[in-house]
């Protein structure tokens, strides 16, 4: 029988109780249908005092499900982020900016602006 493709499974979250348990359900079901791979869960926006509790609770309750569920922490992106722009215009800055963070600090990616990826930043 031929092996399927390991996946690397990234979604990014607010820092917020509904986003921890609605992320607890994902992590418990790729373990219970065995997803292949690494599932990463990047959150944006906690204060100090909130990564310490969120990085506790996934290690105590997430990591115990399979050691490749991960959590990563990315700044908020989305609140003030142009001056004089409303939120709502702005809200959803976390997701792209989110994954470009920690790609660059995952994998060392970082993007130059005139579109070619930099290897050496």
């Amino acid at each position: 029988k031929k092996q399927s493709q390991a996946y690397h499974i990234v979604f990014s979250t607010a820092c917020s109780i509904k986003h921890d348990w609605q992320s607890y359900l994902f992590f418990y079901q790729a373990m219970v249908h065995q997803q292949r791979g690494t599932v990463t869960r990047i959150v944006s926006g906690c204060e100090p005092a909130e990564r310490v509790e969120l990085q506790k609770q996934h290690d105590e309750q997430i990591k115990i499900m399979s050691s490749s569920f991960h959590l990563h922490f990315a700044p908020e992106f989305g609140r003030n982020a142009v001056p004089g722009v409303s939120y709502q215009k702005t809200k959803y800055w976390n997701k792209p900016f989110g994954m470009k963070h920690w790609m660059e600090n995952q994998f060392g990616y970082h993007y130059n602006p005139d579109g070619e990826v930099d290897p050496n930043p």
